[in-house]
């Protein structure tokens, strides 16, 4: 696949196309021309779910760098996106968003 920018595709469509074909030249081209990813849904999915249900790893990944995504959203299944990855097998993914899910000292609370 090409990384050449079709003119007539929204930067929506070239997010969505980005995240399934998992190309960050043109993710990070489509999200510097949105005004915010929040809100762009494909197939009843938000950018994090999209990028965990296709196995797009680099994307995922870079999508959870910009900490502007909430890890903990649900898609129009109710479905968060880590329930994605392990229903694919895409354990990699799984992990990433277990580890932003639950960060390093998440667990270290004492109860007295």
């Amino acid at each position: 696949m090409s990384d050449v920018i079709d003119a007539t595709e929204s930067y929506a469509g070239q997010l969505v196309r980005a995240i399934k074909s998992d190309n960050l030249v043109l993710l990070k081209e489509a999200i510097s021309a949105l005004p915010s990813i929040h809100g762009i849904i494909n197939e009843g999915k938000p950018a994090l779910h999209l990028s965990a249900f296709y196995g797009s790893g680099r994307v995922l990944l870079y999508l959870l760098s910009l900490q502007e995504l909430d890890v903990w959203e649900r898609d129009a299944g109710g479905r968060l996106a880590i329930d994605h990855a392990l229903s694919k097998n895409y354990f990699e993914i799984y992990e990433a968003l277990d580890s932003a899910m639950y960060p390093s000292g998440f667990f270290n609370t004492s109860v007295n």
